[in-house]
């Protein structure tokens, strides 16, 4: 078991701001979102202490690999991923880095953007607030 809650840095990061509220400091609020990918934009929430988030975190990576046995369409199924997941696409060498590091968590790109919220309240305007991007649809789904 990987323990994305001391290895992530999207998710350490929410961890250390969420102790510098006031209320909830052990909770982080989090919403990811991946835009026009299968003709949507999606968007995953993510909530909890460090065991439910940890809990959530395997629990996506398990049903995406179970969907990925089972997808119709091979050549899109690279488009399987989770709201943490990365690859190298040469950003950082054009950015005047080395390329990223196969031992690090964080590499340059990814189909996901994250915001974090400061409570269940921002994150409920957050949501409610949500409109169709390029694509007509739009998911949103709890981790």
């Amino acid at each position: 078991m990987n323990n994305y809650t001391q290895s992530h840095p999207i998710i350490i990061n929410a961890f250390v701001n969420a102790k510098k509220r006031e209320k909830n400091q052990d909770i982080i609020y989090i919403s990811f979102l991946r835009e026009g990918v299968f003709y949507k934009d999606s968007y995953y929430i993510l909530i909890g202490d460090k065991y439910q988030v940890e809990y959530a975190i395997e629990k996506a990576y398990k049903d995406v690999a179970v969907e990925k046995q089972n997808f119709p369409r091979a050549d899109m199924i690279e488009l399987l991923d989770t709201p943490l997941d990365t690859w190298c696409n040469s950003t950082c060498i054009r950015n005047g880095n080395n390329k990223c590091e196969k031992n690090k968590m964080m590499k340059c790109a990814s189909m996901w953007t994250y915001k974090e919220h400061m409570s269940q309240e921002e994150l409920d305007i957050y949501i409610s607030k949500l409109k169709p991007g390029h694509y007509p649809l739009y998911t949103v789904e709890y981790m």
